[in-house]
This record gives structure tokens, C-alpha cells and sequence, in this order.
């Protein structure tokens, strides 16, 4: 996992191809910590288009489980060339935050939507 950007209320995170669930999951949520500690919410832009689809969908799965500051995300978007129903593969009726998908191609729309 490679934080790529800071900017205001949003934070951006990639996976790449070769990531270690359980520790990337625990530096997502690290990183979640420490960029609400000076923002009453924020947005997560999550790149995933490096990770096979079985793999993006348990990270999006265990960022919803773990997450200890679930109320201080407004918006997580999912971003990536896999299945748009990536998002749709655990429940999600109990989040806390919006989430959506988009393709690759739209990364400028995702970051848009995130910053609304």
C-alpha cells in the first residue's frame, strides 16, 4: 500500500499487486487516524486496479470490518478496472460512510465525487 495523496479532507491510497492483506489493512487504518486527527471527516480514495478482483474485494470487506473510526469517513471511492459488483461482494447496510465505484477511467470523477 503506497499513500499517494493528502489533499484537504481526502486521503488517497494504492494497492499494488503484491500486497499483505492484513498489514495493508492495518496501515489503511493507521493512515485513517492520522488524517482525521485534524479533520472532523474525511473521504478515501481507494486505488485498486493492481489487485486481483478477489483480492480488492477482501480489502474493501476488511476495511469495513476493522475500521475503528467508521463514523469520521464520509465517502470511500472504490477505484479500479474490476467488475463494478466489487462493491457490491460483502453488505454493507451498516456503513457508516457513502461508497461508490469507478472505473479507471473516470479517476477524475472519483476524485471529484470524493470532494463533495
Amino acid at each position: 500500500m503506497q499513500i499517494t495523496n493528502r489533499q484537504g479532507h481526502v486521503l488517497s491510497v494504492e494497492f499494488m499487486g503484491d500486497c499483505n492483506m492484513s498489514e495493508d489493512v492495518k496501515s489503511l487504518c493507521i493512515a485513517i487516524d492520522r488524517q482525521t486527527a485534524n479533520q472532523n471527516t474525511i473521504s478515501l480514495v481507494m486505488l485498486l486496479e493492481h489487485l486481483k478482483e478477489e483480492n480488492a474485494a477482501e480489502l474493501v470487506k476488511a476495511l469495513r470490518c476493522h475500521c475503528t473510526k467508521k463514523e469520521l469517513l464520509s465517502k470511500v471511492a472504490l477505484i479500479g478496472d474490476h467488475d463494478p459488483i466489487i462493491a457490491q461482494k460483502t453488505p454493507n447496510e451498516a456503513l457508516s460512510w457513502e461508497e461508490k465505484y469507478f472505473e479507471i477511467e473516470d479517476l477524475n470523477a472519483a476524485w471529484q465525487w470524493a470532494n463533495n
